[in-house]
């Protein structure tokens, strides 16, 4: 059954002689079973690697177990689990009562097929899956049941996808007549990756005569047998070709089905300061929704209930497009439900702009219970608005520590122009008044604490501010499509983690590119990067940076500078934090031969009154998602 002397041991020997050492391997399970046929795997280890041990499962209604073993693809990563079968026979020896030949069609055994096909759905759904931790599943073996027969259809009705359907196909032959007894079966998640399903008609189409049996053959007809691969069986081979993906976490995507106020499992809308602050819609299979004038808030969201640890990559892709006449900006948060972890990216769309594909690809900082998708509509106008759809969130592979990148399909490509000087004055606070810079904070100025301490600007919030801020307001115009890089030191002078909110944007906010990044305890001052692009017009230059974590213990920040940078190739927004693996400077070969276009700043006064209390624009929902009620305790509003 299993070792040096074992057949498929002998099996793997021949393939490798023939093909190359090591090329083939076999998950080695020993004795299988009570029949004198057992299931087995073999496989190419260039090509997957198991995971973890096989499973089985030993219940008397099998005498063959069905064989299940994850595997991992090692050229994406991905597993999904196989498991072979072999049901028992229609051959009608030592049937009995329900066993018998019932005259249907489907001869002897049918009754235990049917038990074998429902014990191995349950084996899939107890087992298989918890013990993989994926639902790629693809069931493949002899069922010894045609197509239309009870067993397949009860695999069928469990959810699992034929992956050969045509009545027309067969890999057997009895007695003239054929049918197909061997069949592939993918769960749902999986039969999305399938590339094709088909027979590869090498031996049921060639007599019996031409096999490898020696037995009752004279000499002359042994020679038949060339070594070739026809009929080296009497049952046909199925192949099936898979294209593996990360599932995805988001139920509900593709908008199908209605949403309401449930976000578990589902999408759900919330509007402050009531319900009716959000109108939306399904029309056609997509998404529609906008945010009433004068509300705070409006959302669709969604918790998926799938749970991430540190570190793990995300990578969001949706269809957005904008209905309205208006310029709208779209917020979209990667969140843990309790909103204790949160990453954001914003976009804005052009006015009655296409359907077209964003992305976002960030990381968890903290492990995640809940793993959560928000839209936010940032723009308050009223009209007619945003549209989503194909929503595909995917946590696979290395994540990209230490960076956000928020990718925007309407990013420009490289221009013309040097690179401007530093925009940002005393951006060292090398002078202890702080100026250009400025401090502004809501409800009470006196909401942000301050100080210039070595030359390092230490700030922080109160618990009851609605937001607290430093920021430098400068004369520089900028065009659209600029690149914009921002460079800067950030430290946590407390013992917990905070999270700081980095915002170039014009003064008045009518345009604006937004990072946000969790310095750990006690962080002493790292560099961080942020780059960008200017989508409207900027009549002045500004740089703010947002306390977002209220409380004891100074932010500290130093050594700011921004730049103009033509020439500089962006995806979007991109947020880089210490440590992390920024891409190369892309810029033009003739950059050095353009002369600067980007005057030096001119400080002015700043105009507080126009700027939104904080990015991200964030009002936790409660509990009851139906309820118009919001817990605001750590959280801030726009």
């Amino acid at each position: 059954p299993s070792g040096a002397t074992s057949a498929i041991q002998d099996l793997v020997n021949g393939l490798n002689d023939a093909i190359g050492a090591g090329t083939y391997a076999y998950i080695d399970t020993g004795v299988l079973g009570t029949d004198a046929i057992k299931v087995a795997f073999i496989y190419k280890p260039a090509t997957v690697t198991p995971v973890g041990a096989f499973m089985t499962d030993l219940d008397p209604v099998f005498s063959r177990p069905p064989l299940a073993q994850t595997f991992r693809q090692n050229s994406t990563d991905q597993v999904f689990t196989a498991i072979v079968n072999h049901f028992k026979s229609k051959n009608c020896t030592g049937a009995t009562g329900a066993n018998l030949d019932q005259g249907d069609g489907q001869s002897c055994f049918n009754a235990q097929r049917i038990q074998q096909a429902q014990r191995l759905v349950t084996f899939i759904n107890n087992v298989v899956i918890p013990t993989s931790g994926d639902p790629d599943v693809l069931i493949i073996g002899d069922l010894n049941s045609y197509l239309r027969e009870d067993p397949i259809d009860t695999l069928l009705n469990a959810g699992f996808v034929h992956l050969d359907p045509d009545p027309a196909n067969y890999s057997f032959v009895f007695f003239g007549q054929s049918g197909s007894l061997d069949h592939a079966l993918a769960s749902s998640n999986l039969a999305a990756q399938v590339t094709g399903a088909a027979d590869w008609h090498i031996n049921t189409d060639e007599p019996p005569v031409l096999d490898y049996n020696v037995e009752f053959k004279s000499p002359a007809q042994q020679a038949l047998n060339q070594g070739t691969p026809f009929r080296s069986s009497d049952h046909d081979p199925l192949i099936v070709g898979l294209n593996l993906a990360p599932p995805n976490l988001v139920s509900n995507g593709t908008f199908d089905q209605p949403i309401g106020t449930n976000p578990n499992g589902n999408w759900a809308a919330f509007g402050a300061p009531n319900a009716n602050s959000i109108v939306y819609t399904i029309n056609g299979g997509k998404l529609e929704f906008y945010r009433q004038v004068n509300a705070t808030q409006a959302v669709i969201f969604q918790n998926t209930g799938a749970s991430l640890g540190l570190n793990a990559p995300l990578d969001l892709r949706f269809e957005a497009a904008n209905l309205s006449m208006a310029r709208k900006r779209l917020t979209v948060l990667l969140h843990d439900s309790d909103f204790s972890d949160l990453l954001l990216c914003s976009f804005w769309l052009a006015p009655m702009q296409a359907a077209q594909t964003y992305q976002m690809r960030t990381y968890t900082t903290e492990a995640w219970t809940n793993v959560s998708v928000s839209f936010y509509a940032s723009s308050n106008d009223g009209q007619n608005g945003y549209q989503i759809d194909d929503v595909v969130l995917t946590s696979d592979g290395a994540a990209n520590i230490g960076q956000t990148l928020c990718i925007d399909p309407n990013a420009p490509a490289p221009g013309f122009g040097a690179d401007s000087g530093n925009l940002i004055v005393n951006g060292d606070f090398a002078v202890t008044t702080i100026a250009p810079w400025f401090t502004w904070a809501t409800p009470l100025l006196s909401d942000i604490q301050w100080q210039v301490s070595g030359g390092v600007f230490e700030f922080s919030r109160s618990l009851t501010a609605q937001s607290a801020l430093v920021a430098q307001y400068t004369s520089t115009a900028a065009t659209v499509n600029t690149p914009v890089e921002a460079m800067f030191d950030i430290g946590n002078g407390s013992a917990v983690r905070k999270r700081v909110t980095v915002i170039a944007h014009d003064a008045d906010f009518s345009d604006l590119a937004v990072c946000t990044f969790w310095v750990p305890p006690n962080a002493p001052l790292g560099r961080y990067l942020m780059r960008a692009y200017v989508t409207d017009a900027w009549t002045n230059a500004t740089f703010s940076v947002y306390a977002s974590t209220p409380g004891a213990g100074f932010y500290r920040l130093d050594n700011v500078s921004v730049q103009a940078r033509p020439t500089l190739l962006v995806v979007g927004v991109e947020c880089y934090e210490p440590g992390s693996i920024t891409p190369p400077l892309i810029v033009r070969p003739d950059a050095a031969q353009i002369e600067p276009t980007i005057a030096l700043p001119v400080v002015v006064p700043y105009a507080p009154e126009g700027a939104p209390a904080e990015i991200p624009l964030l009002i936790q929902p409660a509990a009851e998602q139906e309820t118009e009620t919001i817990s605001a305790e750590g959280s801030v509003t726009e």
